[in-house]
């Protein structure tokens, strides 16, 4: 009994992993934020730069491919094009932000938390971006089916 729920378990975890983590993205947003975190905390060593960028990248790839799904899900489900689109953008910005902030501020190997934080202040654009394709591939998807009957 035991192992099944284990198997349950892990399986709802790698289908809920599947569902909502694009690791391609995740990759290579992680790769480019946690590059430009150490740069910037550099001039502290090259120990708080390795620190603080690896941080911000493993926080890239588990947290921010995440907020990708969150956004796409927000901007593909609501009707209002208007409440989606804001909700799509602000939500996973300010995810983004606050986790952002607390993994540096409060794990110890970051001496510049808030610089490290602006690079992610840039994330809100991304995802208004993102939130929009993802609202006219659905339209599109829409349309055709529409057009098909």
């Amino acid at each position: 009994m035991e192992n099944e729920n284990n198997q349950t378990l892990a399986y709802r975890t790698y289908d809920f992993l599947k569902r909502n983590v694009d690791w391609k993205k995740g990759l290579i947003l992680g790769g480019l934020m946690g590059l430009t975190v150490g740069l910037i905390n550099s001039k502290e060593g090259l120990e708080y730069a390795f620190s603080s960028g690896l941080k911000e990248g493993a926080k890239c790839l588990a947290i921010g491919t995440m907020n990708l799904s969150i956004c796409q899900k927000l901007a593909t489900s609501i009707e209002n094009k208007v409440k989606a689109y804001t909700l799509a953008t602000v939500v996973p910005a300010l995810l983004s932000l606050g986790l952002t902030y607390g993994v540096h501020a409060y794990l110890k190997g970051t001496p510049k938390p808030l610089e490290s934080t602006a690079p992610t202040a840039l994330s809100a654009p991304f995802f208004l971006a993102l939130g929009a394709r993802a609202r006219r591939l659905q339209d599109r998807t829409k349309q055709s089916t529409l057009e098909s009957i």
